[in-house]
């Protein structure tokens, strides 16, 4: 083999080591120096979510509201499509999230609203002290979900026999959150038309995932946790 042959081998190698090896550096650098994860080269999962929503109206005003999701540091909301022929539409945003509101003046008949949409999140976790608590002296700002409401009646006897059957006063926070948890979880589920009570789910021992949700912040502001409900 001639000079200029070994020449050139030697640099097709050099050039072959260094884009094997130029990658193999980088990506060490990103996960032991620079602080990457592993999860962001992961793919992503996404969901398609689809609402079918059928009334009826016989001459009357149809009015139908529900919130719908909405894009945050936890979620991308995309692809948006809404199908609902007949009906006034509009999205509000307020301090609770995005209403979706239908209104028809004179309805009659029956009427439908298609609604779909992609979803896709990322994991929330919150750590709470395992030491921690029930405190007597609540800030101002969360006594208000510590009260007793209409649909979540913390001081109703059925609620009371729960408290006394299920929950530990003297147990730490978190203990009474999973044992709150666990005895909601454990409730037949069944999906009620309009709305399910705090007693009501208690006394048929099954409920939508909203009359699961009552129970559960009536149970926690029994034991002095402020507690409140999330929609959308």
């Amino acid at each position: 083999m001639s000079e200029k042959s070994r020449f050139v081998s030697r640099f097709s190698i050099l050039i072959i080591s260094i884009f094997i090896l130029l990658p193999v550096i980088l990506i060490t650098l990103k996960y032991t120096i620079w602080g990457y994860s592993y999860k962001k080269i992961l793919p992503k999962t996404s969901y398609d979510v689809s609402v079918q929503m059928n009334a009826n109206s016989y001459g009357e005003a149809l009015y139908i509201k529900t919130f719908v999701p909405m894009s945050d540091s936890r979620q991308s909301i995309y692809n948006e499509v809404l199908n609902s022929p007949g009906f006034t539409h509009e999205v509000v945003s307020n301090e609770f999230g995005r209403e979706s509101k239908w209104y028809i003046a004179n309805a009659d008949g029956a009427y439908h609203i298609d609604y779909s949409f992609s979803f896709m999140g990322k994991a929330l976790q919150f750590n709470i002290d395992t030491m921690l608590r029930p405190e007597a002296n609540i800030p101002p700002g969360l006594s208000t979900y510590l009260e007793s409401t209409e649909n979540i009646q913390i001081n109703h006897p059925v609620i009371e026999q729960i408290y006394q059957e299920k929950i530990n006063p003297f147990d730490k926070t978190i203990d009474i959150l999973h044992a709150i948890m666990d005895y909601t979880y454990s409730m037949k589920s069944k999906p009620f038309k309009g709305l399910t009570d705090a007693v009501t789910a208690a006394k048929l021992n099954e409920a939508s995932c909203n009359g699961k949700s009552r129970l559960f912040v009536a149970l926690a502001r029994k034991a002095g946790i402020p507690a409140r409900l999330v929609g959308g």
